[in-house]
Formats: structure tokens, sequence, C-alpha cells
């Protein structure tokens, strides 16, 4: 189904009516129906397996309405009333247009083909918090998200990588597990020079830290941050919270810039094929004691006279339940 609820959404047009959809199927004999409301704004409309009633939500670009009467017309054939749940995105910017229809194709499969109201109310509050995000301004550049987006598609477990993931942009590592820390610098110069934080580069007592560089550059014939995620998805498809986890942390990233940021691409199999792991304790580094009356420090680091650690060979020095983080 991938990209066919956008696509579907671009060539259905606005009923007339009041409580009125314009519709098409997103594929035969399912519960899902791509469609327009009377407004032009793009919508999903769900047929459920029960007459539940649950209180409307309208916020945040997102309005739902649950097991209500619609009429809707599918193109060729006469109009019919239905109970349905309508998902319906207010804001008709293209790019938010196109953010809600790959959103909505993620979390489709999760709902289940006859899906009951309230698990529908479910989904539909999750994305509603989804939609907040984005009315946030970026925390992260778009490069730095590509680059460990680029570690976790790479990972032994991906899973395991998504569950390891900084839950807030501000946190010091971009992955943690066990005793394991890994920060993700990102570089759009083919240079292995970053700002690493001192904390970074000495991780905690008794932890093992890494650092991964990984070139990431702009490619108009490359992949977009869309194609990158459905990859990553791919890979986790029955675990639904682990989909929604990875689309919470992307959105609190990336905040109002997000729409429009699916659609960038840039050089998938450069950042694959040049992501190097660095040992955090032999970089060159600002180490331990800092000055007095200084807490902390930030410096730039050329790692190109380093080193890379072999994947195979750090994994024999780290716990079972660490190995997953690595490719």
């Amino acid at each position: 189904m991938t990209g066919h609820l956008e696509e579907l959404l671009k060539v259905i047009g606005a009923p007339s009516g009041d409580n009125e959809f314009n519709v098409r199927r997103l594929e035969n004999g399912s519960a899902f129906y791509a469609g327009r409301d009377n407004r032009g704004n793009a919508a999903v409309l769900i047929e459920t397996s029960d007459s539940g009633r649950t209180v409307p939500l309208r916020l945040a670009g997102i309005e739902a309405t649950f097991s209500m009467p619609y009429t809707i017309v599918e193109q060729g054939k006469a109009s019919t009333n239905k109970t349905l749940t309508a998902i319906v995105c207010t804001i008709r910017d293209d790019d938010v247009v196109g953010y809600f229809a790959n959103l909505m194709e993620s979390v489709l499969p999760f709902i289940g083909r006859n899906p009951s109201t309230s698990k529908v109310a479910d989904t539909v509050r999750q994305l509603v918090e989804l939609f907040q995000k984005l009315r946030a301004p970026a925390r992260r550049s778009l490069v730095g998200l590509v680059g460990e987006l680029s570690v976790i598609e790479i990972a032994r477990d991906v899973a395991l990588a998504v569950k390891s993931w900084r839950s807030d942009p501000q946190e010091r590592f971009d992955f943690a597990i066990g005793k394991l820390r890994l920060d993700v610098k990102a570089s759009s110069n083919r240079q292995r020079v970053h700002e690493i934080s001192f904390e970074q580069a000495n991780p905690p007592s008794g932890a093992t830290g890494l650092i991964a560089s990984v070139w990431v550059e702009p490619l108009a014939g490359g992949i977009s941050l869309a194609d990158l995620l459905r990859s990553i998805e791919e890979k986790i498809a029955e675990q639904p919270d682990g989909i929604l986890r990875l689309r919470s942390v992307v959105a609190s990233t990336l905040g109002d810039s997000l729409p429009q940021a699916m659609l960038w691409r840039f050089d998938g199999q450069l950042a694959r094929s040049s992501m190097r792991y660095f040992d955090a304790s032999i970089i060159p580094a600002i180490r331990p004691p800092l000055p007095p009356n200084v807490s902390s420090a930030r410096f730039v680091s050329d790692l190109s006279g380093c080193d890379p650690v072999s994947a195979s060979t750090f994994r024999q020095t780290i716990a079972a339940e660490e190995q997953g983080l690595l490719p």
C-alpha cells in the first residue's frame, strides 16, 4: 500500500453535501477508504466492527469522529450510507497531507481488517500526539537525524536499536543500552571532523563509548526520509509500539519542518558504506579532569587519524544485549 493513499487523495475531489465524502477504497474488500470531505480536507474512513461511540477529537490538525453515519460516494457507484469512523486532516498544505498519508499507511495495518471503535480511537489519539509535535520548531538538524536513522537501519537488531534510541533530542547520547553508549556524528562534506561533547568522549565509569561517523549528502536521485523510515518499519513490521516510537522521536526532532523534510533525498548508499565506529576513549578529546569551575565542554575532533573499530571484533567485548545495536 506504500504511497497508494497519497496518490488516491490527489485524485479525489470534494463533494457538495455535509456529512458526505467522496471516497476510494484503499484495497478491494478492505475496511479503509481514502476520502475528501466537503471542505476539501483529506481523510481516511474506517468501517468498524461495532457501533461503540467515542468522544470526537479535534486538535492539532486532526479531526476524528467515531461510528457516525456518513454518505459516501465511490467513483462509478451510487451513493451509500454507512456508519464510519472519519479521520480528517484539517490542514490542506500538500506537504502536511503527504505526511498524513504516509503516517496513516504506517499505522493502518495494526488497526486490523475488522477493527473495533475502541481500537481505532486508541490509534487516533496516538496520531493526534504525533501531529501536536509538528507545532514545535525543529530541535536537531535533518542531516543529524538521517545519520541516526542510518545507524538504526543497518543494526543487527533494528527493534533493539529503536528501543535504545533517545527519547529527547537533548539527551547526551543518541543510543544507550546496558553499558553501551553510542553517539552519531553526521557530516555532509565527507570529512570526519565532528563536534563532540566532553560527556560523549568520556562516558560514565564502567560504560563503553562509541562514536559513529557517517557521511550524509543530499542527492536528487537518492532515497527520501520517507523511504528510510519505510525501510526501518519493514524490519519491525510486527511491532506497532516500535513503529510509533520511531515516528514519535522523528516528530519530536524535526517538529514543524517534518512534513517538508519527508521529501528530502540523500545518498543512501554513501551513508551505509561510509559508516565507521570509533572507540570514544581514544579519539582526540578533552579528558578529565576539567579545569576548576568548568562543568562541561564541547570541542571539534578530527577522527581522520583514528582507526575505526571492527564491529565484529568490538561485539566480542560487549554484552550480548548490546550487540544488536551494531551492524
